[in-house]
Parts: structure tokens; sequence; C-alpha cells
């Protein structure tokens, strides 16, 4: 009885051991990497693990039998290219897998590094929506002196929660459809960088305000020739070669004006142009991680970086000549100065009908106000007008009826750097020493605009 009581017990027990065996053997075979240990966490949401570890001598060696050539084989969704990633700060972990994208990094330190994205966006006049169209990332490394310029086509292949069947994934329509945060995690994934620690975006308007503070007497026609593509070999390829070199060369031929009392009026000035999260001092203190004596910022410092490789040989252009810049614009075929003449004539039109139906709201409905001239306000669309004069009118007129309009509903500090920024903005043309505001003066002067409006308001009209 003993004996047929321990041979009872015992099948049991086998049956339960050779089922567990059963369920692991099939788990690993169809989830390889679940026995991944975990020990190791990379700080980033969308990474859990690394199959690497560095010992105490430092030398780096794999958990168990997950090498590089294992992952390749067996973990069947990942991609089997291991891909660079240049991290801005040492880490002691060599490699990372993505398993939301389905990649494997290598991560590669060569110093500090401060990257900045450049985004040109194009959108319509009063538009929100907005796409990329302009994609640079400006890495700079301090301690060694480098700045390498990554520019991205806009057509590159990037998740914006698309259908791939659609052709709409690509990143130009990221910032659009899925916001700026994954727009730029889409953008450092593709430029090979761990993180975009600052941005600087800028639309058509703006772009135009800044080409002409830069000096461009036709900077309709600079801005016309660096959005083109169909008159160059490579098309947005070399488009795209072509706004990096014209950055490297804007910043070489207009780094001694940052210094002194005009650096921090052009700083101010220009910051008021972009929508960026950089502020005055950390631009101040980039720049002076640069400052040596008798250092210069030259051609040599610079790298061009085409991301995702392609295989062609960009053609340079000098952007500074303007012989070069009035043969790339006969290459255009289209009438480029009866277009700007249109676009100007349209522009105004629609600022003023704007401005009016404003004036009309300004009284009892402030929030309207907003809504009518928020969205040019921050487009900066003036600067698509070519009369200097009807430009500085429209331009004034907006900061009064917004400024005042956000003062009605105690929003103090937003019609404050409404003000501050158009008057910063104005400093940077006329070049003036000083850039100090006086607050209670901005605000009686803007009261006293309003106030001389008041002819308008009353005796407005509407068609």
């Amino acid at each position: 009885m003993k004996n047929i009581l321990k041979h009872t017990i015992f099948l049991p027990a086998l049956i339960l051991f050779l089922t567990s065996i059963t369920i692991l053997t099939v788990l690993w075979r169809s989830k390889p990497n679940l026995v991944i240990d975990t020990s190791i966490k990379i700080v980033k949401k969308d990474i859990v693990f690394s199959p690497f570890k560095k010992n105490k001598s430092g030398k780096i060696s794999t958990k168990y039998k997950f090498t590089e050539s294992f992952l390749k084989t067996k973990t069947v969704q990942f991609d089997t290219t291991v891909y660079i990633k240049k991290i801005s700060k040492k880490s002691s972990i060599p490699f990372e897998i993505d398993e939301k994208e389905g990649k494997i990094y290598k991560r590669i330190y060569t110093g500090t590094r401060i990257n900045i994205a450049f985004i040109g966006v194009d959108s319509r006049i009063g538009a929100k929506y907005k796409h990329a169209d302009a994609n640079h990332v400006l890495s700079i490394l301090p301690g060694k002196k480098i700045i390498e310029i990554i520019s991205i086509p806009r057509d590159t292949y990037a998740d914006a929660g698309m259908p791939d069947s659609t052709n709409f994934n690509k990143l130009t329509n990221v910032l659009g459809k899925r916001g700026r945060k994954k727009y730029l995690y889409e953008l450092a994934r593709i430029a090979e960088v761990d993180h975009i620690h600052y941005y600087v975006e800028f639309g058509f308007s703006q772009a135009m305000g800044i080409l002409k503070w830069l000096g461009y007497q036709n900077y309709q026609n600079t801005l016309q020739i660096l959005r083109s593509r169909k008159i160059f070999k490579g098309s947005d390829w070399q488009r795209t070669y072509n706004q990096g070199t014209f950055i490297k060369q804007m910043i070489i031929k207009n780094q001694d004006k940052l210094n002194g009392v005009m650096g921090g009026l052009i700083i101010d000035g220009l910051l008021a142009f972009v929508q960026t999260n950089l502020t005055k001092e950390k631009i101040v203190e980039i720049t002076d991680s640069f400052k040596e004596k008798d250092f210069v910022i030259n051609d040599s410092l610079f790298s061009l970086i085409i991301r995702p490789k392609f295989a062609i040989k960009f053609k340079s252009f000098d952007f500074t000549d303007t012989n070069v810049i009035t043969q790339l614009n006969k290459q255009i075929t289209s009438d480029n100065d009866s277009n700007t003449i249109r676009t100007s004539n349209f522009v105004t039109k629609k600022l003023q009908y704007a401005i009016n139906k404003s004036i009309k709201d300004s009284l009892k409905r402030p929030n309207i106000v907003i809504r009518n001239l928020k969205t040019f306000y921050n487009q900066k669309a003036w600067h698509q007008i070519i009369d200097d004069k009807k430009m500085t009118k429209i331009r004034s007129e907006i900061k009064i009826l917004l400024s005042n309009a956000y003062f009605k509903l105690k929003k103090n500090e937003i019609a404050q750097s409404v003000i501050n920024n158009i008057e910063n903005e104005n400093k940077l043309f006329k070049k003036k020493a000083s850039i100090t505001v006086n607050y209670s003066n901005i605000v009686i002067d803007s009261l006293v605009g309003f106030n001389n409006m008041k002819e308008k308001i009353e005796n407005y009209n509407p068609k």
C-alpha cells in the first residue's frame, strides 16, 4: 500500500514538472527577450533593458549569452542594424535597446553636446497647423570647439501616427499630427543624437524678417532659393544641404554681432522673432564657451552631416555672395517679383481686416480680439508686407489691440511679453544702443494709442 501511495504522489508531481518545462520552453521560443536580465535600467521610457554590462576592470561584457549576434538572430522583431547614438553625457552603458522602435543603439560619447533643433515650419497665414519643412540639429561640442550641423530632408520616414499605406509617415507631418515633443524625439532618433535640449521654431514670415535683418536686400528671393528643390540636382537632399550650408555661413559671418551692448539687443530682437525654449542667458553661456584669446569661428569648425546617409555629391554655394543669389534666382522659373507683390497685397488686406474686426470687439470681447490676432502675432505675419510704413503701422496696431486684450483679462505677463517682443523687434531693426524698456511708459503709450483708435471704433461700419 505504501508503494502504491508513493507512486500515486510521484506521478502528479512528474506531470506538473513536465507541464512547467513545456510552458517555459514555448515562452522562450516565442519571446526570447522575456528572460533577459533587467537589472540594468536605462533612464528612458521606451528603453527597458540592456543585455550588456561593464565589469570592475572597465571591460564590456554580455550577460549570459545575449551577444549582439544572438539578438540579431533570435530577436526577430528587432532591426538587424546596430545604430549609432551620440550621447550628450558620459555613461557606463555602451548599448541600449529601444523596444518600441525595435532598434539596437550603440552609445558613443565624444564630449559634452548641446543639441539645438532649428525648425522651419510651413503653414498658411493665420493657420495653426504646421508642417516641419526645414529640419536641422545644431550639435555643439564646446569642449572640442566643434559644431555639427545635422540636416534631415522633410520626407524622411518618421512615425506620424498614420497608416503606412497613406504615405504620410514623414518627418514633416509629425509636428502637426503628434506635437512638438514627439517631433523632437523623432528628429533626435534620425539625427543619431540622444536628446534635443533646445529648439528654435520659425515660419515663413519670421524667416523673411530674419533675412531682412541679415542684410539681404531681395530677401524674398533669397528665401525662395533656400526653399527651392526643383532647380537643384539632388532635389530635396541638395535643398537640405543648402539650408545647412546657409546656417553655417550666417554663424561665421555674424559672430561678432553678439558682442557688447549691441549683442544683447540683437539676442533680444531675434528671440522676439521665433518660438523657442532658449533664453538670452543660455545663448550668452553657449557663445562664451567658444570665446578664447584670438579664437575665431571659421569653416574648419563645422561638419555638415545629412541624415539618413545618401549617396550623392553635394554642391556647395556661397550664400553670402549676392552674385550667387542673383544667378540662382534667375534659374527659378516663376516670376518672383510679381508673386511677392501679390502676396504682400494679400497679407496686408488679411491683416487689416482682422485689425478692423478686432477694433469693434476690443471694447467688450477681448477673447475675440485674441482669437483674431494671436496666430498672426505668433507668425509675425507683417514681415510679408513689402511697404515698410504699412508694415510698421499694422505691427503697431496688432501690438496695441492684442496687449490691451490681455490686460483686460488680467493676463498682464502675456500682455507685457507682446509689447516687449514687438518693441525688441523694432529696436533690432533700428539698431538702438539701449534695450531698457520702461514698463509704465509702454503701458501709457499703448493706452494712448488705443484711445486714439476710439474714432475708428465709434465710426466702425461693418460691411
